[in-house]
């Protein structure tokens, strides 16, 4: 099993009213049975993973798992590897060297952070403050001009479609 040993671990079930986060970062890599081990392609750095566990953790992130689920009993859904293959992800390799490390410190920086349950990090009026400052901070690193007060406020508007959605998901009143 030692072949299959990774950093970057993402699911290939996820019960979505109890999951937390959708993608994790070992300092050492390991073997999971509920996990894929994903590997970078030999153009990546091993660095680069963070990246790629920040970007599955941001909500553009967990929407892209969302949309290429399959459910397979009420909340459970499955994610295959061909799955996550074929998944739509941020290109690290069109960023530039800053953008990378901006992207790594927002990792770096939430990493030991624990996010509410899905459902429970998407209320507008009371938003999960890690959910919110992931999302926030990952938009700086990807453009740090962006005019931070407009960003939250769009945010809050996504949050508010995700959560209705995902209180109709789950059968509760929207």
């Amino acid at each position: 099993y030692i072949n299959t040993a990774s950093r970057f671990l993402v699911p290939d079930r996820v019960w979505v009213d109890t999951t937390h986060a959708t993608a994790l970062y070992s300092k050492d890599p390991i073997v999971a049975n509920m996990f894929f081990g994903l590997k970078p392609r030999n153009i990546l750095k091993e660095d680069y993973l963070k990246v790629l566990v920040l970007w599955f953790n941001t909500t553009w992130g967990l929407l892209s798992i969302l949309a290429e689920r399959t459910e397979t009993e009420g909340l459970w859904i499955e994610l295959t590897k061909t799955k996550w293959r074929l998944m739509p992800v941020i290109d690290i390799t069109s960023l530039d060297f800053s953008t990378i490390e901006r992207l790594i410190k927002v990792f770096e920086k939430y990493v030991d952070k624990q996010l509410k349950r899905i459902p429970e990090q998407f209320d507008p009026n009371n938003p999960n403050p890690i959910r919110l400052g992931v999302d926030l901070d990952f938009l700086k690193a990807i453009n740090p001009t962006i005019d931070e007060d407009r960003a939250k406020e769009a945010l809050l508007r996504l949050y508010e479609h995700i959560n209705n959605a995902l209180r109709t998901w789950l059968g509760e009143s929207t």
